[in-house]
């Protein structure tokens, strides 16, 4: 199956997803602003990694415009954050990132990634900057366990990275794989 890899990373765990999933599937990742259309012509998969900050997947519009202009090329986005996979938590990320739903050609998984804050740059800098002082107003005893760990991750980076976590995905590549086949 002719497949592309790219990704978005501010700090680094998307980029080390991308990394594990480009060796498991002997296809180097690129970066996203290093990819054109023309590159993805003739493809018939497109594997989109990215960050997700304050609820939105990094530069998922420009991916999605990208390849719904191939026409009949599937496309997999892989959500990277420092919260828990859970249910409510990809949920929200849904709803908020695709509020029409998934279409029937894009799927979707999400792997817990980490926080590193003296890796960040610029606009994301500030604004978990802001996320920061907002969330240290609150009363301790009213904050949720994510807000917890997101509070203490600006002293001490936080790294839940795991090749485990990529096994959804792989999976799914090989039964795309299979069915093509």
């Amino acid at each position: 199956m002719k497949t592309k890899i790219c990704y978005t990373s501010n700090t680094g765990f998307t980029e080390t997803y991308a990394g594990w999933l480009g060796e498991s599937l002997k296809n180097s990742p690129a970066r996203l602003k290093e990819v054109s259309r023309s590159d993805l012509a003739g493809l018939e998969l497109v594997i989109y990694a990215a960050p997700v900050h304050a609820g939105r997947i990094a530069k998922l519009g420009r991916v999605r415009r990208m390849v719904q202009r191939l026409g009949g090329t599937k496309l997999i986005i892989i959500a990277v954050g420092a919260s828990e996979d859970d249910e409510e938590n990809t949920g929200k990320l849904l709803g908020k990132n695709f509020p029409g739903g998934l279409q029937e050609d894009t799927s979707f998984f999400y792997l817990r990634g980490g926080m590193n804050y003296g890796e960040l740059k610029g606009f994301m800098k500030w604004m978990m900057g802001t996320f920061r002082n907002a969330t240290m107003k609150k009363d301790p005893a009213q904050l949720s366990e994510d807000e917890k760990e997101m509070l203490a991750s600006f002293e001490h980076p936080v790294d839940h990275s795991s090749r485990e976590f990529l096994v959804p995905v792989l999976e799914y590549v090989t039964s795309l794989e299979t069915i093509t086949n």
